[in-house]
C-alpha cells in the first residue's frame, strides 16, 4: 500500500484550480493565475532538468 492510497486525486480544470488557489491565497484571480504558472513553470524546467 502506498501513501498515496490515502490521497484519492483529483481532477479539475485550468479555471478550478485558479480559483481554489485564489481563495487559498486570498488573492484576485489574475494573481493567482500569474503565480500557479510561475510555480509550473519552475517545476516544469525541475524535471526537465532531471530527465536531461
Amino acid at each position: 500500500m502506498d501513501a498515496a492510497d490515502n490521497f484519492p486525486g483529483r481532477t479539475w480544470g485550468v479555471r478550478e484550480f485558479v480559483r481554489r488557489v485564489a481563495e487559498a491565497t486570498g488573492d484576485d484571480e489574475e494573481t493567482a493565475r500569474a503565480h500557479a504558472e510561475a510555480v509550473l513553470t519552475v517545476l516544469a524546467k525541475t524535471i526537465w532538468r532531471g530527465l536531461a
